[in-house]
């Protein structure tokens, strides 16, 4: 239940929203006032003189109903005179004027809608100052509860509010934090491989101009890439290869024909989704320095399948790694710890990471994420919406 239009009294509801609100009241009232006249109607009917069903409905009825009416107005007085720190007293006066003022308005319209009945006679007493003094007297602690238990329940509903409002404020500013972490992390790309591609083109500005203009033109268009991408976490495992491929253009320029990348993909695993550029970081690990300190050719292996119900991928390579390489990539190389983090951050605990060292030279990396395969675009909505809406 919503109750904006009387929290925020400098709110104006819309026809409709009054509606729905108070349908809901009155609904409420109602299903009080049937169960009370049924309660009353079972209780008497073994009595000497039982009463009928419409003799104790009519006036439970009545009195609930104009509780209905009244209840707007009570809910917005408990919304202007909140009970906070620092307005208890002004509440509790303003409380006691609305307790009054409801008794009075309550008495005031049942009393010509339902005349009492003289018991001894039978016969309608007349309106008078008398009987409405005295039916104020004999109604006031029944009024006084009634206008009380509306105003807690309207307190407690506010304190609820406010409590779900703060949960989902602080995980709204959560989840931003985490996408703000995500994406620093996502855009900062190996220093190491900016700079010894930058070297590279430095060096094949002197020895072949038009490889360097290439070489130029490859990292520009990487660089655009990852730019352009900086809003996206994930994209489709397809996307990723094509990314993938800029970069390896980049490598093959800087390291020749000694370079050779072989990509086996099951065509079941193109649609699914991926962590952006994470292909580049992870082969950047396996060619990065191990390329430029050996002059021999080296082969990077990647493979991609599903099993079952996770996205597999497998990167192998026979380049040559120093003694203790392994520790120094997994605790320095910032392509590889982004990574890791990046993966905690999107998969917490599902997700698996290993790399091992081959002993024949080379390494294997393995990379398991939850198979999430790209949702299909949205339908085009019909231009004339239905006329009754489901929420």
């Amino acid at each position: 239940m919503n109750w904006t239009g009387f929290t925020k009294p400098w709110a104006v509801p819309t026809a409709r929203k009054w509606a729905r609100q108070f349908a809901i009241i009155f609904t409420v009232w109602t299903a009080s006032g049937l169960f009370m006249a049924g309660q009353w109607y079972i209780l008497m009917r073994g009595s000497r003189y039982p009463p009928s069903l419409k003799t104790v409905l009519i006036p439970t009825l009545l009195t609930r109903w104009i509780f209905a009416l009244l209840t707007p107005a009570v809910l917005w007085l408990s919304a202007r005179f909140p009970f906070r720190p620092g307005r208890w007293m002004k509440s509790v006066a303003w409380h006691l004027l609305g307790a009054l003022g409801f008794l009075f308005v309550w008495v005031s319209i049942r009393l010509p809608l339902y005349p009492i009945t003289d018991p001894r006679t039978g016969k309608q007493v007349g309106l008078s100052w008398q009987l409405y003094r005295d039916v104020i007297l004999e109604d006031e602690l029944y009024s006084i509860m009634i206008y009380g238990t509306i105003v807690a329940v309207s307190q407690l509903w506010g304190y609820y509010r406010e409590y779900r409002e703060r949960e989902v404020r602080a995980s709204r500013l959560e989840a931003e934090l985490a996408r703000a972490e995500l994406k620093v992390l996502k855009m900062q790309m190996d220093p190491h491989f900016l700079f010894a591609t930058l070297h590279s083109v430095s060096t094949l500005i002197h020895q072949d101009v038009e490889a360097a203009d290439d070489l130029v033109a490859s990292l520009s268009e990487l660089l655009r890439i990852n730019l352009d991408a900086a809003d996206e976490q994930e994209v489709t495992l397809k996307r990723e290869i094509d990314y993938f491929n800029v970069y390896v253009e980049v490598q093959r320029i800087r390291f020749g024909s000694r370079l050779a990348v072989d990509v086996a993909v099951d065509p079941k695993a193109l649609d699914a989704l991926v962590p952006n550029m994470i292909l580049p970081a992870l082969v950047e690990n396996s060619i990065g320095r191990s390329m430029e300190e050996s002059d021999r050719p080296g082969q990077v292996g990647i493979r991609s399948e599903l099993r079952a119900g996770k996205l597999r991928i497998e990167i192998n390579d026979d380049l040559p790694r120093k003694q203790g390489a392994e520790e120094r990539c997994v605790e320095t190389e910032t392509g590889l710890a982004n990574t890791r983090a990046r993966l905690q951050h999107l998969y917490g605990e599902s997700h698996y990471f290993s790399l091992g060292m081959k002993s024949g030279g080379g390494s294997c990396l393995a990379l398991e994420i939850p198979l999430n395969i790209k949702p299909a675009e949205p339908e085009e909505q019909p231009a004339v919406q239905p006329l009754f809406e489901v929420n």
